[in-house]
């Protein structure tokens, strides 16, 4: 551990946000490293019912090397072939090993060559295998044949890293996304117009990212990104939609920067003031504690970025923050951590970090008899934290919708999943993926014309006030200028008997920052 007096002052650019972070993303630390301690990052089969990662899907082109349409195979030799149908990849699988995951027809794209997007397109032929970095895979949803739609399809683009740690995290995304995609085109489209998402898998890697985009709005005719995991790559594209006018729906919380862009519509609360009160009111709500400690990867800067917004919230919320260091999502172990922050007087242990390393030091302190509060952000709203069993029992989180782990109201996408993504992974970045779909379909009046466009798209959310999606989120509104304090609320949840649970009944209450008022229209 590094402690908080050593760490460097030198402040390196935001690259993810604390919801992934900590998927081991733009992680230092090299991969058989991760694997010691986080398990393989390879494709290990799984039971369909453990809702385990799934691969990013799509329909027939490939993202980093041509597959082909006709056999969804990859033509540069390929690798293990993953469980089929009726399967669940236990991680999101490798580059160049492929994986089934059963569900309805999707076509190709005409796209090809290193991250080339691939459409989930209106009709065609039979869904074919999936890789791990965005070929082909069955369970593709698709928009109604364009034969019976007399108006053209809304084109979507939606991508990230779909590979590693931080793709086994971000999972529940790409999932939700198609589960969604499916559901609105079997109930008439956006507008009566069928939709069309376009995925791709970015590695990563910042130029890639940014020549994704620009292919997708320039070569497929994406109108708006919706359902992204950008979460190391943001900064490098945020610029150019911000040039181009091009909407995001959502936010992959890469970067601080989508919190106050005029081009992000996040029903969410974001990466910036939104995650610092996420931590802040999982404890203050549901805990009488308040000496924390406070754990931050070393890893990646925003870990410190996070802190660093703590440590000035924290005296708002009479919170009083007795120990911090930094520490590695590499560690076997954190019984040095551990020590120090009990010896400073610590009854809460903070930890900025990912479920696995949640998991590793909660264990740590029980080997040590020392039972502490343990509190985190809407990053452990995860099905991967059950493996931690009873030591993550009383684990306090928060989700940054109703939750779906008991809300009726989010039956519908766990039905929807269910239904198209058979054995796909849910999660409560899933759940945010879910409701960034039903965004798009409360602005439907706006996007009724012929053809569609991105200043319908931005006039539709424009108009929006006090807008809830039907309970899913508190009331938002998207004003002109600043958006960094339209949504700072979060339902707390408490990890009881296997799953999160809110207090007050299965949809919880949001709770939010002191002071905060819904945004108005402007």
């Amino acid at each position: 551990m590094t402690a908080l007096s050593k760490r460097s002052t030198g402040r390196r650019p935001t690259a993810m946000v604390l919801l992934i972070l900590l998927g081991g993303c733009g992680s230092r630390v090299a991969p058989s490293a991760l694997e010691r301690t986080l398990g393989s990052l390879r494709a290990q089969p799984a039971s369909a019912s453990a809702s385990a990662p799934q691969p990013l899907a799509a329909d027939g082109a490939d993202r980093s090397g041509a597959a082909s349409a006709a056999t969804g195979g990859p033509t540069d030799g390929g690798g293990a072939t993953a469980p089929a149908s009726g399967s669940a990849s236990g991680s999101v699988a490798r580059r160049g090993a492929t994986a089934t995951v059963p569900g309805p027809a999707a076509t190709s794209s005409a796209a090809s060559g290193s991250g080339a997007p691939s459409a989930l397109a209106p009709g065609g032929p039979a869904a074919q295998p999936a890789t791990a970095d965005g070929r082909t895979a069955a369970g593709a949803p698709t928009a109604p044949d364009p034969a019976t739609h007399a108006k053209a399809a809304i084109v979507l683009g939606s991508f990230g890293v779909g590979s590693g740690p931080l793709g086994a995290l971000v999972a529940p995304i790409p999932v939700a996304v198609r589960a969604w995609a499916a559901d609105v085109n079997t109930h008439g489209g956006l507008g009566g117009h069928p939709v069309k998402v376009i995925f791709a898998d970015d590695g990563g890697d910042p130029q890639r990212a940014l020549a994704i985009a620009r292919r997708m709005v320039d070569g497929d005719g994406v109108l708006a990104f919706f359902g992204t995991y950008m979460v190391t790559t943001l900064p490098a594209v945020l610029p150019y939609l911000e040039e181009q006018r091009i909407p995001m729906i959502g936010s992959s919380n890469g970067s601080e920067a989508a919190d106050h862009s005029p081009m992000v519509y996040n029903p969410q609360v974001g990466s910036d003031l939104g995650t610092i009160w996420s931590y802040l009111l999982a404890l203050t709500t549901q805990s009488d504690k308040r000496k924390v400690a406070v754990l931050y990867c070393s890893e990646a800067s925003t870990c410190a970025n996070q802190y660093d917004g703590l440590k000035r919230i924290a005296p708002e919320a009479g919170v009083d923050i007795v120990y911090a260091g930094q520490m590695s999502i590499a560690q076997p172990d954190y019984t040095a951590q551990m020590l120090a922050a009990r010896n400073a007087g610590a009854e809460v242990v903070m930890c900025i970090c990912d479920p696995p390393t949640e998991i590793r030091m909660a264990r740590s302190a029980h080997r040590q008899d020392w039972h502490p509060v343990f509190s985190a952000t809407y990053s452990m709203d995860q099905e991967q934290i059950k493996a931690g069993g009873a030591d993550v029992e009383g684990l306090l989180a928060a989700a940054s919708t109703v939750p779906y782990s008991t809300s009726p109201k989010l039956k519908p996408y766990l039905d929807a999943v269910a239904r198209f993504v058979p054995g796909g992974a849910i999660g409560g970045v899933g759940a945010a993926a879910w409701a960034q779909g039903k965004l798009l379909e409360r602005i439907g009046t706006f996007l009724t014309g012929e053809p569609p466009t991105r200043p319908s798209i931005v006039a539709g959310f424009a108009s929006l006030d006090h807008e809830t999606l039907g309970g899913l989120v508190p009331p938002i509104a998207f004003p002109d200028g600043d958006r960094g304090k339209v949504n700072l609320c979060v339902v707390p949840l408490r990890f009881e008997n296997g799953r999160f649970r809110p207090p007050g009944g299965d949809d919880g209450a949001f709770r939010c920052a002191p002071g905060w008022a819904p945004a108005r229209r402007t």
